[in-house]
C-alpha cells in the first residue's frame, strides 16, 4: 500500500477531512489536501472550527500578540547599537509574517474555503490526458516542493533552537533576551514556564508560516497543472479526438457532427480558461497583502542575519542566524518559484491554440473563438502584491540584491 493510500485510510478512521481525502491520490490536487490539513494540525482552518478550537484559537493568538509586544518593548527598551538590533530584527520579521498570515487565514477564511472547493471539485483530474502527462504533472509538483520542505526543516531548526539552546547556555545573556530573562537557570519551574512558553510560540509561528504558504504554493501548483491540461485539450482541437476528451473531461457521452463536437469542447475549453483567471485574480485579492508584507520581511530577516553572520563571534549565533537567513532564502524562493510557474504557463495557452488543427475547421466561428482565447493569454497572470511588484524570478534577484545593500547599510552605520 502506497503512502498516500495509507494517509486516505489514517483521515478517513479518524474523521478528518473526510470530503477530500480521496483527492490524495491526484498528482496536483493531494497538496492542497495536505495544506488543509497543516492548516488544521495548527488549529488554524477557521470552517472546521468546534467551540473548543475557537477558544483555543483565540488564546494563542493572544498569547502570540502579547509574545510580539514583549518584544517590541525590548528593543524600544535596550537596543541601543546595530548589534543589538540586528539580533532582534529577525523576531521582529517573523512576528511581522505570522500576525499579517493569521489575519489574513481569519479575516478571509470564507474565500479561502470556496477556493479550496472550486479547486478540489472543478478542476480537471490530473490524469484527464492520460498517464504520460500525469507523470509530468506529479514531477513538476515535487520539483515546486522542494524549497518548502527545505523550508520546512529550517524552521524547525530554528524552533528547536529557540526551545532548547538556552537550557544549555551558561552565562546570563541569552539568545533571545525578549524570550528567557535573567535567571533562567536559577528555578526549574521557570525554567519549564519558558520552555512551555517557547513551545507555544514556535508551534504557533512555525505551523502558521508553513501552513499559509503551503496552501499559496499548492494553489499556484494546482492552477499551473490545470493551464498544462487545458493546453494539451486545445491542441486535441480538429484531430479527431474531440469526442474522447470530451468525455474524459465530463464523463458525458456526446452527439452531433463533427463540428458540433469541436465547437462543444472549445467552449468547455474557453470555460475552463476563464475559470483559471477567475481563481488567480481572487489569489491576488486574498494574498496581495501577505505579498506584500513577505517582500518586507524578507528584507528585513535576510539583511540582518547576514549581518550577524558576518560580524557575531559566537559560533552559536551564527549558526542560529544562519538557519534564520536559510529558511527566509527558500521562503521567499519558493513564492517566487511557484509564481513564476504559474505565469509561464499561462502564456502557453496561445501557443497550444496555434498547433491545433484550426486550420481544417470551416467555421469561423471556431477562428473567432481560438483567436480570441489568443490574444487574452498572451497577457501573463501575475502574482503581485498590491500591484507594485510581481512575484517572479526578477524580484527574487531583485530581493537578494536590495538585502545585501542593507547590510552593507548597517555596516556603515555600525562603524
Amino acid at each position: 500500500m502506497s503512502f498516500w493510500m495509507k494517509l486516505h485510510s489514517l483521515l478517513v478512521r479518524c474523521q478528518i477531512l473526510k470530503d477530500c481525502a480521496h483527492f490524495l491520490g491526484d498528482s496536483s490536487k493531494y497538496v492542497i489536501v495536505l495544506s488543509k490539513l497543516s492548516l488544521i494540525v495548527g488549529n488554524l482552518w477557521l470552517k472546521s472550527f468546534t467551540k473548543t478550537r475557537r477558544i483555543v484559537f483565540y488564546i494563542m493568538i493572544t498569547l502570540s500578540i502579547v509574545h510580539h509586544i514583549s518584544i517590541l518593548l525590548y528593543c524600544g527598551s535596550y537596543v541601543r547599537d546595530v548589534d543589538s538590533l540586528s539580533e532582534v530584527l529577525p523576531t521582529l520579521s517573523l512576528g511581522l509574517q505570522v500576525m499579517n498570515k493569521i489575519s489574513i487565514i481569519a479575516g478571509k477564511s470564507n474565500q479561502l474555503d470556496d477556493l479550496v472547493k472550486l479547486i478540489l471539485h472543478d478542476f480537471w483530474p490530473s490524469n484527464v490526458l492520460g498517464p504520460k502527462t500525469d507523470r509530468r504533472i506529479a514531477k513538476a509538483t515535487r520539483r515546486i516542493l522542494t524549497p518548502i520542505v527545505l523550508q520546512s526543516t529550517f524552521g524547525v531548526c530554528y524552533s528547536i533552537c529557540c526551545v532548547f539552546l538556552p537550557i544549555f547556555k551558561t552565562q546570563n545573556l541569552l539568545l533571545h533576551q525578549a524570550w528567557y530573562p535573567k535567571g533562567l537557570d536559577e528555578h526549574l519551574i521557570q525554567k519549564a514556564l519558558q520552555i512551555m512558553k517557547s513551545y507555544t510560540m514556535n508551534y504557533l509561528d512555525c505551523l502558521t508560516v508553513t501552513s499559509f504558504d503551503l496552501l499559496y504554493v499548492a494553489m499556484c501548483v494546482n492552477c499551473s497543472a490545470q493551464f498544462r491540461l487545458l493546453c494539451g485539450a486545445i491542441e486535441t482541437l480538429g484531430t479527431g479526438k474531440d469526442r474522447a476528451m470530451i468525455w474524459r473531461i465530463t464523463n458525458k457521452p456526446t452527439g452531433g457532427n463533427e463540428k458540433e463536437v469541436a465547437r462543444e469542447l472549445l467552449v468547455i475549453c474557453l470555460e475552463h480558461h476563464q475559470k483559471l483567471i477567475k481563481v488567480a485574480d481572487e489569489m491576488n485579492a486574498i494574498f496581495g497583502r501577505g505579498h506584500f508584507v513577505q517582500f518586507c520581511a524578507t528584507l528585513i530577516a535576510i539583511c540582518s542575519s547576514f549581518y550577524n553572520i558576518v560580524v557575531q563571534r559566537s559560533y552559536t549565533t551564527i549558526a542560529f542566524s544562519l538557519g534564520y537567513y536559510l529558511a527566509h532564502f527558500w521562503q521567499f524562493f519558493v513564492y517566487c518559484s511557484a509564481s513564476n510557474y504559474l505565469s509561464d504557463w499561462s502564456t502557453c495557452v496561445s501557443d497550444s491554440a496555434y498547433n491545433s488543427n484550426w486550420y481544417s475547421k470551416d467555421s469561423n466561428n471556431i477562428r473567432k473563438c481560438l483567436t480570441i482565447m489568443m490574444l487574452r493569454s498572451q497577457k501573463r497572470l501575475s502574482m503581485n502584491a498590491f500591484g507594485l511588484f510581481e512575484l517572479n524570478y526578477v524580484s527574487f534577484l531583485m530581493v537578494m540584491r536590495f538585502s545585501f545593500s542593507l547590510y552593507t547599510f548597517l555596516r556603515t552605520v555600525a562603524t
